[in-house]
């Protein structure tokens, strides 16, 4: 909280969220990183401290999309410079030729330290790789990726919150995240996987994410499950 909400939107909206990402696709959301002006300005009121929180961990206001946070994790994993994403890489002629080539476009580069760098992507490894982990069912052996679960919270469920997902109504169970690029050192690939009312990240959204690095990567190991 000491922080607070407009550092907070400050630096998710240098990140790539709360706008488009321009992508050459119909159809894209913009999301929303409220700060305190927002608040005013839609509901008449201040922004609270205890409504920071759970900003803070991608919950309340917030709405982003899955190309966002890969944007995000991309940036994260190239230490800070946001690009344009593109569907096309070139376009090849029958006979093998490049008819044109679309090279990346930088957006913005942003200037933190690497210990900054450093401190998010050792906690996003050890999310996967280190015991007690949200992901570290998922690891695989021989081959190290960073990543972080989470679930959006579909509607409020009292205060109790029933941990047996085949429990709760279908249509109320949490979206589940699983965001990631592989590999942890040198990272070539990002992935985002939101399964909606998936529950858990880590159960529900992450064993997808594993399949995919692993079919990219010809990774052949077994987990270490």
């Amino acid at each position: 909280m000491d922080t607070g909400i407009d550092n907070i939107y400050k630096t998710a909206i240098n990140l790539g969220l709360g706008f488009k990402t321009e992508i050459a696709l119909p159809g894209e959301r913009s999301g929303l990183m409220p700060n305190s002006s927002w608040k005013l300005k839609r509901f008449h009121e201040q922004w609270y401290l205890g409504e920071t929180p759970s900003c803070a961990i991608g919950q309340g206001f917030d709405l982003v999309t899955p190309l966002q946070m890969a944007r995000v994790y991309a940036t994260i994993a190239n230490e800070g410079t946001l690009y344009k994403p593109l569907i096309v890489d070139k376009i090849v002629t029958p006979e093998g030729k490049i008819f044109k080539k679309y090279n990346p476009v930088v957006v913005r580069k942003l200037h933190y330290s690497r210990r900054i760098w450093k401190i998010i992507k050792t906690a996003l490894y050890k999310v996967v790789n280190e015991p007690h982990g949200t992901a570290y069912s998922q690891r695989l052996k021989n081959f190290e990726y960073s990543g972080k679960t989470g679930t959006a919270q579909v509607r409020k469920l009292g205060e109790k919150r029933v941990k047996n997902i085949s429990e709760i109504p279908y249509e109320q169970r949490d979206h589940a995240w699983f965001v990631a690029y592989a590999p942890s050192k040198n990272p070539k690939i990002v992935i985002a996987v939101l399964v909606e009312h998936g529950g858990h990240g880590g159960s529900g959204a992450a064993p997808l994410a594993k399949k995919l690095i692993k079919y990219y990567f010809k990774v052949k190991d077994v987990s270490n499950r």
